[in-house]
């Protein structure tokens, strides 16, 4: 299947289901059960919709995290990012770190939420780069089944990299889809 097609559907079944998702959850249900969902592991799989676009070959990008919740629409999390890109010219291997803190509106299953992250990255191989990002996120969290939730959100960033000290105000690449698996 060409992986255009693949993301269109992709993104129609997301705008499909968001809305089913809400409207399925008229009575006030807490979704997202505190006393049973307070830590989770994440694996974030960064960057997906543009790895599919441009069927890239030899690129590997991922993420594994933690996620803390605070309160009752409150969490923070952790995430440690890898990107390794080979192609027939170059070979690139990037390594972040971040944090973030999101603010759930609803608490259903599915939960929209907003928020602010701020991290670094270091590169090595064709660009030898530290750079320094921080930012506004805007995504949706969706339980499938008990303890297993996915997630999709955008990330408006400020980039500030080293050496050139050059800022970017990145409109890019900067999805991020993943899982959520809770422990009890």
């Amino acid at each position: 299947m060409n992986r255009r097609v693949f993301i269109a559907v992709l993104l129609v079944v997301f705008v499909v289901l968001l809305p089913a998702g809400l409207a399925a959850q008229e009575e006030e249900k807490t979704g997202l059960n505190l006393k049973d969902k307070r830590l989770g592991l994440i694996f974030n799989f960064i960057g997906l919709a543009n790895f599919l676009i441009t069927e890239h070959t030899d690129n590997v990008q991922g993420g594994l995290g933690m996620k803390l919740w605070l309160g009752e629409k409150t969490a923070v999390r952790a995430l440690l990012d890898l990107e390794h890109t080979n192609d027939s010219v170059t070979t690139s291997t990037w390594i972040g770190a971040s944090g973030a803190f999101e603010y759930h509106f609803l608490q259903r299953r599915v939960s929209p939420y907003g928020g602010g992250l701020a991290g670094l990255t270091l590169g090595t191989g064709a660009a030898n780069d530290l750079g320094l990002y921080f930012g506004a996120l805007l995504g949706a969290e969706f339980e499938l089944v008990e303890n297993l939730n996915l997630f999709a959100e955008y990330n408006l960033l400020v980039e500030i990299n080293e050496p050139d000290f050059t800022i970017d105000l990145g409109l890019g690449n900067n999805t991020q889809i993943g899982i959520i698996v809770y422990l009890n």
